[in-house]
């Protein structure tokens, strides 16, 4: 499945942590927004959207069986 991995560049979690967190989900994209915090969809609602459509834009659609 895919999966788009967003932070803030201003979130809390440190660069260690985000790390991590990606190596959690193998293959994951990953994104930073810049001027943006832990609430993203508060802080950079606009640039977050742009980032999950085209994220879904650039995937193949899961067709189930």
């Amino acid at each position: 499945m895919p999966v788009l991995i967003v932070w803030g560049d201003c979130d809390w979690a440190k660069p260690s942590e985000r790390e991590r967190d990606s190596r959690l989900v193998p293959g994951a994209a990953t994104a930073t927004v810049a001027g943006g915090g832990h609430f993203l969809p508060l802080d950079r609602p606009h640039e977050l959207a742009e980032l999950i459509i085209g994220f879904a834009a650039s995937i193949d659609p899961v067709i189930p069986r």
